[in-house]
């Protein structure tokens, strides 16, 4: 994972002298760094669309995953940008299937427009 600001205006860590926050970026940025090693996967997704005023219809669903052939381990990251009704997803796989899930996140807010501060960091 890439990410050019790492530290304060538009990035996961803010800072001061007496402290930092951790800005909501923070913790899927962390996942991703964490988990999605190896190469990347090429995925076909189908999904509703939404409409948005700059772009058409979007896709409601977004994925990335990684294959790490080294260690056989694998990451699927799955991110819902809808904010009114949750969405079931199948995955479906092609060859070869998962022995085993070890770990699974979510990473979920009520209020998409919600930040943390100094005062409040969580």
């Amino acid at each position: 994972a890439c990410l050019a600001q790492l530290v304060n205006v538009i990035a996961p860590i803010l800072t001061r002298s007496d402290g930092l926050i951790r800005q909501s970026i923070f913790y899927p940025f962390a996942l991703f760094s964490r988990y999605a090693t190896g190469d990347s996967l090429d995925l076909l997704v189908r999904s509703p669309l939404y409409a948005t005023r700059a772009f058409g219809d979007q896709p409601l669903i977004d994925a990335a995953a990684s294959y790490d052939a080294e260690h056989g381990k694998g990451a699927i990251f799955v991110v819902h940008r809808g904010q009114h009704a949750p969405l079931t997803v199948n995955l479906e796989w092609q060859g070869r299937s998962p022995r085993q899930i070890t770990e699974i996140y979510q990473v979920a807010g009520d209020d998409p427009k919600a930040v943390n501060s100094f005062e409040r960091p969580d």
